[in-house]
């Protein structure tokens, strides 16, 4: 019996697996903005600029971005690395002259980005100004008086709007912070407290430079008057003597310290002699004129506030 073979051919086809067919997530490069400077402000070069700066990226620690600025004008200024949230903070000083600056983000695989800012920053910063104009320096009101403080204003680099304004008392704090409006800084209160008060005004400038002005302003108690002599329509005859009489006082001063005018809408000033230890105030008067006179006591404490009262006589 005759056996048969049968060749079985196995055909194997090798199926080759190539790199160009193995997915690899893209290097995306870090996103960076500079926040300040905007540019839009005044800078100066005797001034530190602020610096802020924002990097992310998805795929690198935010820590391993090396970020270098750079201006047109003065060269390479410094490298920064962002913290952990991605924030760049600092400060520059840079020449007067208008710059371009150039922040650049390289990360790991040398991927990149950039912003740019343009700014000018001019020479020395001008100082502001200021001078209190009302009320005067050394002036009084007693409490609950609405006072209202003013002052001037001027800057020759930065528009009032864009300056700050603050008025203080050394015994209060802080008054107001309502700014200016046409080089004119003022507001009124009646909220002073009694004493003497330094009220201070300071301005600033976009630059943070600032200039202040002072003065004393005090709030008080007016001087007291008891007038007992003469009354009020009393008559005396030509080259009679006049007795006048009155008791005077003041919470803050000693009555030796008051000063004191009595005088007649006829004869003028008759008497400025000062009190008594007690306030008491005494003197005659026997030279006035024929005719109806207004009598008027006037007394002034040191803080220069005052009281007056007045009586008619008549000299026949």
């Amino acid at each position: 019996m005759r056996q048969s073979r049968s060749l079985l051919i196995i055909l194997a086809v090798s199926v080759g697996c190539s790199d160009s067919h193995i997915n690899k997530l893209p290097d995306n490069p870090p996103k960076v903005e500079i926040i300040q400077p905007t540019g839009v402000e005044n800078y100066y070069f005797d001034v530190l600029i602020d610096f802020e700066a924002t990097v992310s990226d998805d795929q690198e620690l935010l820590e391993n971005i090396e970020l270098s600025l750079k201006s047109d004008i003065d060269g390479e200024i410094g490298n920064y690395f962002a913290d952990a949230d991605g924030n760049v903070t600092g400060s520059l000083s840079l020449t007067d002259a208008e710059h371009t600056l150039t922040l650049t983000a390289i990360d790991n695989m040398s991927e990149t980005d950039t912003d740019t800012v343009t700014l000018t920053v001019w020479g020395s910063n001008i100082h502001p100004s200021c001078e209190i104009t009302s009320p005067e320096n050394g002036d009084a009101s007693t409490p609950g008086t609405d006072v209202t403080f003013s002052a001037t204003i001027s800057d020759s680099e930065t528009d009032e709007e864009d300056m700050s304004v603050s008025w203080s008392s050394d015994l209060q704090g802080d008054l107001d912070s309502s700014g200016a409006d046409n080089g004119v800084a003022s507001f009124q209160t009646a909220e002073l407290e009694t004493g003497t008060h330094t009220i201070t005004i300071e301005v600033a400038d976009d630059a943070g430079a600032t200039a202040s002005d002072s003065i004393f302003y005090t709030i008080g108690s007016e001087p007291e008057i008891s007038w007992t002599q003469p009354e009020d329509g009393e008559v005396f005859a030509e080259g009679e003597s006049v007795s006048f009489r009155a008791t005077v006082s003041d919470e803050e001063d000693d009555a030796s310290d008051l000063t004191i005018s009595w005088t007649s809408d006829v004869n003028g000033e008759l008497n400025t002699t000062s009190p008594l230890s007690d306030g008491s105030l005494i003197f005659n008067e026997s030279a006035l004129s024929t005719g109806d006179h207004v009598i008027v006591l006037r007394v002034t404490d040191t803080d220069g506030l005052y009281t007056e009262e007045g009586r008619v006589i008549t000299i026949e």
